[in-house]
């Protein structure tokens, strides 16, 4: 009953499911910042926390992974040491609609939410002139322009597909 996430208090006015959890994943995306210097390549990619009770706020289902249900949370990892060093968990349907979480980092303007999403993981490097590896899910025309935008180099795994999403410019991938 006493241990705790965060030392704040649940948001008024709108609701919330992640307010417990942004202090912790906002200290550890501070930490590394601070204190990790990733190597010359680092890897944007999705990873779950298995949880089966789908009552939990944020709870997928992604049947392509090993462990299909549960959380899912976008990850920055070091190439070279394999060290996490940015998380942000995948809020979907459960993204609250009202106060300061209700919009994220990048997400005005022109650019899409997956040239958004790698622009937030990649935040700390910035014009540092590494490689960002994506892969298919993040790999788009507009996730590697963003980064290249901001001074990182980009490598995508594409699969080929005969038919695209809808809204993906398949030719110009």
């Amino acid at each position: 009953t006493h241990l705790r996430l965060t030392s704040s208090t649940a948001p008024s006015g709108y609701r919330d499911k992640f307010w417990e959890l942004r202090d912790l994943y906002q200290a550890f995306n501070d930490h590394m910042a601070e204190v990790f210097e990733p190597g010359w390549i680092v890897c944007v990619d999705e990873s779950m926390v298995i949880f089966t009770n789908p009552g939990c706020p944020g709870w997928v289902r992604v049947k392509r992974k090993p462990h299909p249900y549960g959380n899912e949370v976008h990850t920055t990892a070091c190439g070279c040491s394999k060290v996490i060093f940015w998380m942000e968990i995948f809020e979907g349907k459960d993204q609250p609609t009202g106060g300061p979480h209700s919009t994220k980092k990048y997400t005005c303007g022109e650019r899409n939410k997956t040239e958004a999403l790698v622009l937030r993981a990649t935040d700390c490097l910035h014009n540092t002139g590494r490689v960002v590896v994506l892969d298919s899910g993040f790999g788009g025309i507009h996730a590697p322009l963003g980064l290249l935008s901001v001074g990182l180099f980009c490598t995508c795994v594409i699969k080929k597909k005969r038919y695209w999403p809808t809204g993906a410019e398949g030719d110009k991938v």
